[in-house]
């Protein structure tokens, strides 16, 4: 019990010791002292900092339209080889949203005849769906349609599915 005890009381001063060392050369701060305080041209620098720095939040509520989700069919010969699925939001403004709802299929119908002859070819110099370039046709359909009423398109998924160009997949009717 003795040995248990000098060996408790070691563990203790070593512990102590180190950590009076620690102190000593800065590494941990004193946790018994005060932080010096700041003269008056470092608060307010600080206090600028934090100003600058601090989440101001968005300036207005975002205003989503939800069309529907978009599959478009990627054919080659005569037989489907991808599909590739599009979820997006339409931030528009508050006023106009009635509006925009209203033409939703109008808008569906100018993207998928644009994308679907767009991807026929697509694959044939590209392995992967490139968002920022669906994003971007999206966006000057968005435009073209509504004009100003929507601010922009906002891409939530875009998936591709379906096996390489020209191979049987599950999407391929038997035959």
């Amino acid at each position: 019990m003795k040995k248990l005890i000098i060996i408790i009381v070691v563990i203790l001063v070593v512990a102590g010791g180190g950590a009076g060392g620690l102190v000593m050369l800065g590494i941990v701060r004193n946790p018994f002292m005060k932080p010096p305080p700041m003269d008056a041209v470092a608060a307010a620098a600080a206090e600028a900092d934090a100003k600058a720095t601090a989440y101001k939040g968005p300036t207005e509520a975002l205003t989503l339209v939800k069309p529907p989700d978009m599959v478009i069919p990627v054919i080659a010969n005569g037989t489907v080889t991808k599909r590739i699925y599009i979820n997006m939001r339409l931030d528009v403004k508050t006023a106009d949203k009635a509006r925009v709802q209203a033409e939703l299929a109008r808008f569906e119908s100018n993207v998928l005849q644009e994308m679907v002859p767009y991807f026929q070819t697509y694959f044939d110099t590209h392995s992967v769906v490139d968002v920022v370039e669906i994003k971007k046709k999206l966006n000057s359909h968005a435009q073209k349609i509504y004009g100003e009423s929507v601010k922009q398109v906002l891409l939530l998924n875009v998936l591709e599915a379906g096996g390489a160009s020209g191979t049987k997949n599950s999407f391929v009717e038997p035959e």
